[in-house]
């Protein structure tokens, strides 16, 4: 899964604008690319756009206008970065465009290899892909710019994505002995650990003597006690070898004396950290406990290699005050000795850590959501950050003092773990602008706070008003929709099959409740036509309406002259002679019975079988005008007429 975050100055998209897509092969989307017209405001009500009609002639026949002058040259767009062609890598995509129009830009929407990115209306116009899972290949990033005139432009840009190389896998991991020492021999039950570097990336640790294996750990400081009378006195290579999900392995040895007669065998000291834990993370005091054995007759404790405190042996606790040692990562070494002068230690690697974490929020910021919004924020603290909290700042008061956060209200909305990401369901959640906190808390402790905000906006709903139920179409058609959206305007396409036939924008940003009307003239078609309406919001909500209505048109007919060459009557000035007159007919409704010829009121001629064509010797009536009329009829009685008054000259 890939995550994005849209940065206007977003997830997922606040917003940034983040959002969450499953990466892997991802197939070619092509964003949708609908001209927009903005229609003028003509009704006095500021909350109702009026509409005017729209007529839409696919036969070329008749105009289409509208009330008032609109702007027609489309934005400018482009992409700044990433580079046609280039190669990018790293955790962060970060996507910005250049966009300009006289009329302003209203929108503008990206899209990742047909992934969603989200719009924004922000300057400057920038994205921020969270490409730590995105997968190394090539990508396309689409984006469409609206301007206030409705005028669409679209970019696209191809690059190549590269990921960074992180541990895992890259950096190995090194191992470092704890336990035992190369000066002692060991008798009895002895008890094998290492520190591990980095330690999160292993699954277990193995430990081999001679090659034989003992046993494992799963969990740090990744201990197993080990009897060491199951083998003869000797000297051994001991190797702790640290195992990976991924296969990879690191190996540490050191000698092991096995010492089980004689007086060599009396146990030596031993010394284990019971507090702290490795890896701990510390801002003020640094408590120290540890367990000594019954042989230790002197404990000294060491930070980074000097001389801490002197251990009592009765009670072998204390406290450090962290603010005497420098910033950052720490060596715990101490040292128990017996009476023979046997040492034994124990080491313990912490940070100490006087500063809040860095953070900043990567989405959301700015953008809109209808379902998931996907949290993230960007990340830093020297000891590691414990967790991110994502709060509603509607009902949480949250105040930092000092590094160290009061919070008041209600709990967390969402829990990001360590890397701040999460994805929040906005079922629930009103339309309209929120704001959101997030608390970052590091392991010692300290806070940080940032804010981000995001619009929830719900798909718009669409509902046919007229025409409805079993109606039969027999020409032009007023077509009326209502339309319901949380944050307009709102984008209306009527289609009659894949044709485009118009489309209006109603209400303005805010709630939208407001009808669309369209003048609807059919295409000729034979059975059932396919009318669909799709609404599109302001945030990419999209709806589709779908309904079937039988179109059935009066006959058509298209005359033609033929003298020494064939062509359309209405191209023929003057008639003389005698002439071929062929009619062409059509209908979706039936078949065509026959077509009648009256020539000034008077049958002429019939015929019943295509083509239909009348010779008329124009001598045997006067020279003027003289009304030619065709009629074409179906075998249901329906007609369809072409008349035009000719002028005779011979």
């Amino acid at each position: 899964m890939f995550r994005f975050a849209h940065i206007a100055t977003i997830g997922a998209v606040t917003l940034s604008l983040i959002a969450c897509g499953e990466s892997g092969d991802s197939p070619e989307v092509s964003p949708p690319a609908v001209d927009v017209g903005i229609l003028p405001d003509l009704g006095s009500d500021p909350d109702v756009q009026a509409v005017p009609d729209f007529e839409f002639d696919l036969l070329g026949d008749s105009d289409v206008s509208t009330d008032a002058a609109l702007d027609e040259t489309p934005p400018a767009l482009s992409f700044a970065s990433p580079i046609a062609g280039g190669v990018v890598s790293g955790e962060i995509l970060q996507v910005t465009l250049i966009a300009s129009d006289a009329s302003g830009i209203d929108s503008l929407q990206v899209w990742l290899s047909g992934e969603d990115l989200g719009q924004t209306q922000e300057v400057p116009y920038e994205f921020v892909i969270l490409a730590e899972d995105l997968p190394s290949g090539t990508y396309t990033l689409d984006a469409t710019a609206v301007d206030g005139a409705g005028n669409r432009t679209a970019a696209s840009v191809t690059f190549e994505f590269e990921q960074p190389c992180a541990s895992p896998p890259c950096v190995p991991v090194e191992v470092r002995w704890l336990s035992p020492r190369d000066v002692d021999s060991i008798c009895r039950t002895v008890g094998f650990e290492v520190f591990l570097l980095p330690q999160d990336v292993v699954e277990s640790v193995e430990y081999t003597l001679d090659g034989d294996l003992l046993g494992s750990s799963e969990a740090p400081p990744w201990r197993l006690e080990w009897e060491s009378r199951e083998v003869p006195d000797g000297t051994y290579e001991l190797i702790a070898t640290s195992m990976r999900e991924d296969g990879r392995r690191a190996f540490a040895s050191r000698q092991l004396v096995v010492a089980n007669r004689g007086q060599d065998c009396a146990l030596p000291p031993e010394v284990e950290f019971v507090s702290p834990a490795h890896g701990a993370v510390f801002r003020g005091l640094l408590p120290i406990a540890l367990t000594l054995g019954e042989s230790a007759v002197a404990a000294t404790l060491f930070v980074d290699g000097a001389v801490a405190a002197e251990v009592e042996v009765s009670r072998p606790m204390l406290e450090l005050d962290s603010a005497a040692y420098p910033e950052g990562f720490v060596e715990l070494r101490a040292v128990a000795v017996d009476a023979r002068g046997r040492s034994a230690e124990s080491e313990r690697h912490v940070t100490i850590d006087r500063t809040p974490p860095d953070l900043t929020v990567l989405s959301p910021f700015g953008g809109t959501y209808s379902e998931t919004v996907f949290l993230a924020a960007d990340l830093f603290d020297a000891g590691g950050v414990e967790r991110v909290d994502w709060y509603d700042a509607s009902r949480t008061s949250i105040v930092l003092e000092g590094g160290l956060a009061s919070i008041e209200g209600d709990g967390p909305i969402a829990v990001g773990g360590t890397d701040g990401r999460a994805e929040l369901a906005l079922a629930g959640w009103s339309s309209g602008t929120h704001d959101v906190f997030a608390v970052a808390t590091d392991r010692a402790g300290w806070s940080a706070i940032d804010t981000a905000s995001f619009v929830v906006d719900r798909p718009p709903s669409l509902e046919l008003v007229s025409p409805i139920g079993d109606v039969l179409i027999t020409g032009p058609t007023v077509v009326i929709v209502s339309v319901d959206d949380d944050a307009g305007p709102v984008t209306i396409t009527l289609f009659q099959g894949e044709s485009e036939l118009a489309i209006v924008e109603v209400g303005d940003r805010g709630i939208v409740t407001d009808t669309a009307e369209f003048s609807w003239i059919p295409a000729f078609a034979e059975g059932p036509t396919a009318l669909r309406i799709e609404a599109v919001d302001r945030s990419g909500g999209l709806v589709t309406l779908e309904a079937e209505f039988t179109v059935n048109h009066a006959p058509r007919l298209d005359v033609t002259v033929c003298v020494d060459a064939c062509g359309p009557a209405e191209e023929l000035a003057e008639w003389s002679d005698v002439l071929l007159l062929r009619a062409t007919t059509s209908d979706d409704g039936g078949p065509i019975e026959r077509v009648e010829l009256t020539i000034d009121g008077a049958l002429f001629a019939t015929d019943a079988a295509a083509p239909f064509d009348f010779e008329w010797d124009t001598t045997v009536v006067d020279n003027g005008s003289h009304e030619l009329r065709l009629r074409a009829i179906t075998d249901d009685d329906e007609t369809g007429e072409w008349s035009r008054i000719v002028t005779v000259a011979n």
